[in-house]
């Protein structure tokens, strides 16, 4: 038998907002017993448009933390190195490597979630006319095409 859920209310809203912000992962906010579950969210969400703003706000905070760890994580250089016994230094890869799969990780995730800003697409938009395209486009003759030399040859 399904359990029933309550309503969601603002204090729910404003609860999962303020997890969402903190980075808190939806599987465990909505895993919790205290909130409703995901689809019941999700559905209450798309009754309230200012509820959907306040969760897209804490998803928007979300990603700028998350873009400031990318330059905390790169400029950490605290533990890129270790010293060895007799005092000599060496590379900490097993650190270096680690920190570089957090950065390439947290900008895969922000380029799919807010590609505007982080994704690789470049998108141009604008309109040109036939007329114009043709314009830009060089008229280049084939030199092996004897037609169209004895056509020149002809006109002049």
């Amino acid at each position: 038998m399904a359990v029933k859920e309550h309503p969601v209310t603002d204090a729910d809203v404003e609860a999962v907002c303020k997890l969402l912000r903190a980075g808190t992962p939806r599987k465990t906010i909505f895993a919790d017993a205290r909130y409703p579950s995901r689809s019941h969210f999700t559905k209450a969400l798309a009754t309230r448009d200012d509820w959907q703003a306040l969760v897209n706000d804490a998803d928007r905070e979300y990603l700028i933390t998350l873009a400031e760890e990318l330059v905390a994580i790169a400029d950490d250089t605290s533990k890129d190195t270790l010293t060895r016994a007799d005092g000599s230094v060496y590379p900490n890869t097993e650190w270096i490597s680690r920190s570089k799969l957090r950065v390439e990780t947290r900008l895969k995730l922000l380029s799919k979630l807010w590609p505007e800003k982080f994704g690789d697409k470049v998108e141009v938009k604008g309109t040109v006319t036939l007329g114009q395209l043709l314009a830009a486009v060089p008229v280049v003759r084939d030199p092996l095409d004897d037609k169209q030399d004895s056509d020149d040859q002809r006109t002049h």
